[in-house]
């Protein structure tokens, strides 16, 4: 792996685990109920029905961690956001040939609040 490589695992594991320590316990509220559950038994939620999302968080829920599947939802959100930012990142720093570019980018995304919010919890 080239140095880069290097660099942005960091930067994922940097934003994984700050999202991880803000992560939900268990269910947020609003849609978050719903779209579990749908994971759980396979089902369809609300339309559109988030099956993309349904898929994952089913395959997510049956880490068999001992976690309960609400929490493995929430984590499975922020591994997902983290994975964003650092694909952000590498777009804006291929793009601009500047790597602090990128780690701007990616920071301005991951720490919006709508962005944090929404990593944290499934919904």
């Amino acid at each position: 792996p080239s140095e880069n490589t290097h660099f942005e695992i960091l930067l994922f594991v940097f934003i994984l685990a700050i999202y991880v320590k803000t992560v939900y316990p268990t269910i947020s509220g609003g849609d978050s109920g719903e779209l579990v559950v749908s994971a759980c038994n396979l089902g369809a939620a609300h339309p559109p029905g988030y099956p993309t999302w349904t898929l994952l968080t089913a395959l997510a829920i049956r880490v068999p961690i001992g976690a309960s599947p609400a929490w493995l939802a929430n984590l499975m959100s922020c591994v997902l956001d983290a994975a964003a930012s650092t694909l952000i990142c590498l777009t804006v720093h291929k793009r601009t040939k500047n790597v602090f570019a990128g780690i701007l980018a990616a920071g301005l995304f991951s720490f919006s609040p709508t962005i944090w919010l929404y990593a944290v919890r499934s919904d």
